[in-house]
């Protein structure tokens, strides 16, 4: 049971750093944004204008919405896969092996 409880809090330590190093990630490229921006407004403009103009006219809110029905319909089966696995983990953590006479 111990190594079951030395494992969880292993992983929430793992996604706590990943968390901090994301957010630290985050912070780094909004400051590099706006000190581009800053430094050369014109061309932050520009690139704007045609990001916009590239979101208004090309279908990516379509992809979008067929990429997240398709994650819809495939978390049924892979949260049933999930769950299959972890029952069968606890059953076999319960009931372990009988060892056999020789």
């Amino acid at each position: 049971m111990d190594n079951v409880e030395s494992s969880q809090s292993e992983h929430s330590q793992l996604g706590a750093s990943a968390l901090d190093k994301f957010s630290e990630l985050g912070a780094d490229v909004v400051e590099y944004v706006e000190t581009e921006t800053r430094r050369a407004p014109f061309k932050a403009l520009s690139c704007a204008v045609v990001a916009g103009y590239l979101l208004r006219n090309l279908p990516v809110f379509a992809l979008f919405g067929v990429f997240f029905r398709l994650a819809l319909i495939l978390v049924r089966p892979a949260a049933l896969i999930f769950g299959g696995v972890k029952l069968c983990q606890l059953l076999a953590d319960m009931n372990p092996p009988s060892q056999r006479a020789e």
